[in-house]
């Protein structure tokens, strides 16, 4: 039996596709003839300089709106029947096609000409996005697609492919597959019934793939692990990757030797390591850094990609790992509030991500940071309390990417919106869910984004469209960046609804005797200003402020800063534990402040209460 394996064209010309060189190892180890078929480059190279802009990351969103996807597809009629041509030139028995959300559409119009050309061929559809979808609603919709696999296909398609050479191309049931039968009706066999471990899983083949068409002809694709140890309230990758499964190290090392091999001229080589998380396993993946930094004379290789904020990323481990060729991280922060993350279901705590932050930093890793605003329950002081973190901590950061939160897949989001206060009946929505009781919409969290971008700077990454109502934000022809000063208005705003979203009912002069907590020290870093104390609850009990206003000489505030690092010295000398985390630190650019002199001050704030009391110190800029 001959497959043709195809990846449509998806906002992706950086490296060939890992699922479609995994899937061609594992076929030809079952003795397929296969053909693999990455249409990413050949499309782009065919589209005018004006369309290529749609593979920017600032377009990202471009390939998740199907009629535009669809224009996009008819500018170019003869160029997608090439495509079609290319395929049906090797006479395949069957078409996989490996679909995400971004390549859905382009998936399909492929499959509707193949369909009319060569109607015996049958159309299979597996890939994240297959998860997604209801197989009997999908099915039935979509006549041009014969079979969905829903799940890890490492086991379940050379088994499905082997029944219909058995049954003579008629499709059978196999657990994590749906499909049409001769009569129309739809099938669906279930879940898997076999999770792929990591001896089912062969390296990939790039054999037939040409580095050199691709913007990164010296990097290559792999994993170190399959699924992921969290469950985040809004992730979808839980259901479609199963349950945790780290490779072991050795496994790791031995593909990447196999690459390196292969590489030729292409070394030093790099890896993208497409994990939902590279540091599930710590112990595997130190084993694997002792294991590069022990070959390191045979073959040298670079690597990064994404990783959980835990408390085992210790200042040896990432020092090993730099030295192992780690060279760049994403970080799945999501959020600077404490109250946002746990509603998340994010185990970590802030002053653990600040240390690891500032660990990478030190170690010259490059670190992008992705941000998440607009979760079920974000108030507009939780924001303030995220983008405050987020600004101080942005001298450990390279980039931010920043989102709103969009309700895709099979998240526990989708799966128990009252839970979240969300309204069931916006669920399927995507990006224009509605929550909070009304108070959170596509605006707010659009708009939170915006703001955040402005905030932040040049620091933020354009990755996917940010947009004032229908007018966008940023040009790819004229970066953001030299827009900003245009926009000092919107910047204003910002501090405008910094300030609203704090409610000051008084400022209050503690008592004779009475110790709130010290304004410790006011300096200028690097160019920015750094404000740091520490405060106990105005109350007088032994528990630490929620938060800190920062004030200004007309009494206007300046920043809300969240009371959450460590002071030991403090729980020391009121011999209280419960005051270690009674800390506060904000750093700020000095064009932050209105021109002139300036002496600043800080306050415990009490939100229920609206009383801000005075702490000792001040200093002037």
């Amino acid at each position: 039996m001959k497959i043709s394996l195809v990846q449509a064209p998806r906002w992706s010309i950086h490296t060939p596709s890992y699922a479609i060189a995994l899937l061609t190892g594992v076929l030809r180890g079952h003795g397929f003839t296969v053909f693999p078929k990455d249409f990413d480059v050949a499309f782009h190279r065919a589209v005018s300089a004006e369309d290529q802009r749609y593979w920017l990351d600032a377009h990202s969103d471009f390939w998740n709106d199907d009629a535009k996807v669809a224009k996009l597809i008819a500018r170019y009629d003869a160029v997608v029947e090439d495509l079609v041509t290319d395929i049906l030139r090797d006479q395949p028995d069957v078409v996989g096609f490996s679909v995400k959300a971004w390549s859905r559409a382009f998936s399909s119009a492929l499959a509707q000409r193949l369909r009319r050309r060569a109607p015996q061929v049958r159309v299979i559809f597996g890939g994240p996005q297959c998860n997604v979808w209801a197989a009997n609603t999908f099915l039935a919709e979509h006549p041009e697609v014969d079979a969905l696999c829903r799940q890890e296909a490492d086991l379940s398609f050379p088994r499905f492919l082997k029944a219909m050479e058995t049954h003579g191309g008629t499709m059978q049931p196999e657990p994590g597959f749906a499909f049409r039968d001769a009569a129309g009706r739809v099938v669906d066999a279930g879940p898997l019934q076999d999770i792929p471990q990591p001896a089912d899983i062969p390296f990939a083949d790039y054999s037939d793939f040409d580095f050199s068409s691709y913007q990164n002809p010296r990097a290559i694709t792999m994993l170190l692990s399959r699924g992921c140890i969290n469950r985040c309230s809004f992730c979808t990758e839980a259901a479609s990757f199963l349950r945790f499964r780290p490779y072991p190290a050795e496994r790791v090392f031995a593909e990447i030797r196999h690459h390196a091999q292969r590489a030729g001229n292409r070394q030093p080589l790099h890896l993208f390591l497409n994990d939902s998380l590279l540091n599930g396993d710590i112990p595997q993946l130190e084993r694997l850094a002792d294991l590069l930094i022990a070959h390191r004379d045979e073959f040298q290789a670079t690597w990064g990609g994404m990783m959980f904020i835990r408390e085992q990323m210790t200042d040896d481990l990432i020092a090993k790992l730099a030295k192992a060729g780690l060279t760049n991280v994403l970080f799945g922060l999501e959020s600077g509030s404490p109250a946002v993350l746990a509603r998340m279901r994010k185990p970590f705590h802030l002053e653990t991500a600040e240390r690891v932050l500032a660990s990478c930093r030190r170690h010259h890793l490059q670190v992008t940071v992705a941000v998440i605003f607009g979760h079920p329950g974000e108030t507009e002081a939780e924001f303030h309390t995220s983008l405050n973190f987020l600004r101080a901590n942005a001298h450990n950061v390279d980039q931010f990417l920043l989102s709103y939160l969009g309700l895709y897949g099979d998240c526990d989001i989708q799966r128990h919106p009252e839970r979240y206060q969300v309204d069931p009946a916006t669920v399927q929505q995507g990006a224009y869910w509605l929550g909070d009781g009304g108070q959170n919409t596509f605006a707010v969290r659009n708009g939170r984004v915006n703001l955040a971008r402005l905030a932040l700077g040049d620091k933020v990454g354009d990755n996917g469209g940010f947009f004032d109502g229908e007018r966008p934000l940023y040009d790819p022809v004229q970066p953001y960046r030299e827009r900003l000063a245009r926009q000092a208005r919107e910047l204003e705003a910002v501090c405008a609804l910094f300030r609203q979203s704090i409610r000051v009912r008084k400022f209050v002069t503690p008592r004779a005797g009475q110790t709130c907590g010290y304004f410790d020290n006011l300096q200028l870093e690097y160019g920015r200003w750094n404000a740091h104390g520490w405060a106990r609850a105005p109350d007088g009990s032994a528990q630490p402020a929620t938060g800190v206003l920062l004030v200004d000489s007309r009494d206007a505030v300046l920043a809300y800063v969240p009371v959450m690092q460590e002071r030991p010295d403090v729980a020391a000398a009121f011999k209280e534990d419960k005051l270690t985390r009674t800390g506060w630190r904000h750093v700020f650019p000095p064009d932050s402040l209105p021109p002139g002199r300036h002496t600043l001050r800080a306050f415990a704030y009490d939100a229920a209460s609206g009383e801000a009391t005075r702490l000792a110190g001040e200093f002037s800029t």
